[in-house]
């Protein structure tokens, strides 16, 4: 792997409960193309798609999942651009299919996960549908 992608990875967490980044196995039945690096507690809780066999590696994609209440919230940060998804869930934390989720995209990216923890991005969430 290239020494700079090893780098980056190595100074990642995720920020929903600090676990390191590991490559997704193919053999998980509810991997996504998404990513290809994900929380190795909890593939859900984090993601990035690592370009990492460039010269110059770069992360093109993140995003976290965190489950609060009834809902869950899904941060997509892609080139400059945020969406943030909310569905309504079970106490089994499965979506309710039968409810529209709500989706709210932004122009510019809202989060630095590599500065934050699972109370501070809710808070930011919460702060930005304030305004909504």
């Amino acid at each position: 792997m290239n020494p700079d992608a090893k780098k980056i990875l190595n100074s990642l967490r995720c920020p929903i409960c600090g676990g390191q980044l590991d490559l997704l196995s193919y053999t998980v039945p509810q991997r996504t193309k998404e990513y290809n690096f994900f929380c190795v507690k909890d593939f859900r809780h984090y993601g990035i798609f690592l370009v990492h066999w460039d010269l110059a590696a770069i992360v093109t994609q993140e995003g976290v999942t965190i489950f609060e209440g009834s809902h869950q919230f899904d941060i997509v940060q892609k080139s400059g651009h945020t969406k943030i998804t909310i569905r309504d869930i079970d106490p089994e934390e499965r979506i309710l299919d039968n409810v529209k989720p709500k989706v709210f995209k932004y122009e510019k990216e809202l989060f630095d996960f590599s500065k934050t923890n699972r109370d501070k991005i809710l808070n930011r969430i919460k702060t930005i549908l304030m305004f909504q």
